[in-house]
């Protein structure tokens, strides 16, 4: 967070100076308008107060002049730290991959981006900007009223202290055990949310909706609840604050009559050193609120800090050769084990995906297939054996220069809430209208891509729910076939669908893709004739041709 806010610190600094400017027109304003309106009292040459009326028009109008600058430039300083520690995370998540990030549930991942990364914006925009402002005020105010009356300058003085430094401590005592509880239950909700509206149809169908709902709902409630106690420590904080201001407004009005009747101050001077301190109520008046926010702000930026010391599952070397995007993959031997187990997934895995091979690997739900593809896709490291693509260890490889040879699609199909094109183009930003349409007609969409109301702009719908099952598979195959590179690797293609529709589909599937080197993966050995088939932990079968 500090070295986000580093590069945004010019603004950062104008912040927090139009912020005092803004407090402290308010506060001289009072104190102005008070001298004013009692010097007024006296009758004086009305010239005498010229100076004091500009004065209160010209800080009535800087007050709010100088507040809308203050927030203009905090929120941008606060959008551009909170921008790129989200690049940063994205960055982490990425480092980390998919067979790390698998650990963690996605409701999980979603609050550590979203939730997570707003929290530099508070500290920046509720916490440092305004104790900064407070500070530079409450010590030009003590200042001023040294000047006028020395002692009430040093109660000025206690009363800030007690108001801007005890009541956020006694916020922050009261409210520190529920703050951090409080980042674990909105991290649940958030969890049970996603999943809750994922899983929606599966639930209903299986009667088990109420269920989550009931534990949604009590984590909810329990969110409900710290956050009642956090306020309550606010709201605790906030009136020891008003306590100890109003506790110096008599204490300046005390010793200004008693000034005044020793002849030491002019009248008009009681009016400023008994309203001045009610000014700057407001400039104490979030601290409290600041320092329960500080609480908040720790355990995000702990969770944070936390996925910058997880170990990746893959780890890129400094120094990698310039190479090619590979056109042959090649296992010897190969022992698999995710991040965290004690046991192999998979074990002496041969693979010989040279150019022109197309084979299918084929084994039982839960035998490793998808965890040999993450392998081949580098997201996840050898334990044992060799792979190598065009004849190079992989580990020598950045995992992104494996991936630029290898289309992929995996057993379910994301697709984005937008248009069909856009969908497709994921693969191919730079491809022609006629290279999209070409692609989902060798993908066996032709027929239904004619029936298309608006033809590649047609809206897929959230999530694609505006396709079926087998469409959505064909979408994927079309979106690899665009990617265009030498190695097409489909994960479980017919998966979700019906012995008919998977049938129907893995033939299109074989196909669509006769041209290209191609491992299919899949637990339907029948849907895959004319491949040579490997079973894991078994030799290569057969011949490639």
């Amino acid at each position: 967070m500090w070295r986000a806010a580093r590069a945004q610190r010019s603004r950062l600094v104008l912040a927090v100076l139009l912020a005092a400017a803004a407090l402290g027109s308010g506060v001289a304003l009072t104190a102005t308008s008070a001298w004013l309106i009692s010097t007024a009292a006296l009758q004086p040459p009305v010239l005498t107060l010229m100076v004091a009326i500009v004065a209160v028009r010209a800080l009535g109008l800087g007050k709010g002049v100088f507040r809308y600058a203050e927030r203009l430039v905090s929120h941008d300083a606060a959008l551009r730290v909170g921008s790129a520690l989200r690049v940063r995370l994205w960055g982490d998540l990425v480092r980390l991959g998919p067979a790390a990030t698998a650990r963690h549930r996605r409701g999980d991942l979603l609050t550590r981006l979203v939730s997570d990364t707003d929290a530099p914006q508070d500290l920046l925009v509720r916490v440092l900007i305004p104790s900064g402002a407070a500070l530079l005020v409450g010590g030009a105010a003590v200042a001023g009223l040294s000047l006028l009356l020395p002692a009430a300058g040093l109660a000025l003085a206690a009363g800030l202290l007690v108001a801007g430094v005890g009541a956020p401590a006694v916020a922050a005592w009261a409210a520190h055990r529920s703050e951090r509880r409080t980042a674990a239950l909105r991290s649940e909700v958030a969890t049970r949310t996603v999943e809750l509206l994922d899983a929606a149809a599966d639930l209903l169908v299986l009667g088990a909706a109420d269920r989550h709902r009931i534990g949604l709902a009590d984590a909810d409630g329990r969110l409900a609840a710290a956050r009642r106690r956090a306020a309550t420590a606010t709201g605790a904080g906030t009136a020891l604050a008003v306590l100890a201001i109003g506790a110096t407004t008599v204490a300046c009005t005390a010793l200004g009559l008693l000034a005044h009747a020793e002849g030491r101050v002019a009248g008009p001077v009681i009016a400023v050193l008994a309203l001045t301190p009610l000014a700057l109520a407001e400039v104490v008046a979030g601290l409290p609120e600041a320092a329960v926010r500080l609480l908040s702000i720790v355990p995000a930026a702990e969770r944070l800090a936390a996925l910058e010391t997880l170990e990746p599952a893959v780890v890129d070397p400094e120094h990698a050769p310039d190479t090619a995007p590979p056109v042959a993959l090649d296992a010897r031997g190969l022992a698999l084990r995710w991040p965290g187990s004690d046991t192999d997934a998979v074990t002496g895995l041969d693979l010989d995906l040279a150019a022109g091979h197309r084979i299918a690997l084929v084994g039982p739900s839960g035998s490793g297939k998808s965890t040999a593809v993450a392998a081949l896709l580098r997201t996840l490291s050898p334990r044992a054996g060799t792979l190598r693509a065009d004849g190079t260890d992989v580990r020598a490889l950045r995992g992104e220069q494996v991936r630029e040879g290898i289309a992929w699609c995996g057993s379910w199909t994301h697709l984005f809430d937008g248009s069909l094109r856009a969908n497709l183009a994921l693969a191919a930003p730079d491809a022609t209208e006629e290279d999209l349409v070409a692609a989902l007609h060798r993908a066996r969409l032709g027929g239904w891509f004619a029936g298309l109301p608006a033809g590649l702009d047609t809206a897929v719908g959230r999530h694609g729910g505006a396709v079926s099952g087998g469409e959505r598979q064909r979408l994927g195959i079309a979106r690899a076939l665009l990617a265009d590179r030498p190695i097409l690797v489909l994960d479980e293609p017919t998966a979700h669908l019906d012995d008919a529709t998977a049938a129907d589909l893995a033939t299109e599937i074989l196909a669509a893709t006769g041209d290209r080197t191609a491992l299919v993966v899949t637990h339907r050995p029948d849907h895959t004739p004319g491949l040579v088939r490997v079973e894991l932990g078994r030799e290569l079968v057969g011949s490639t041709g």
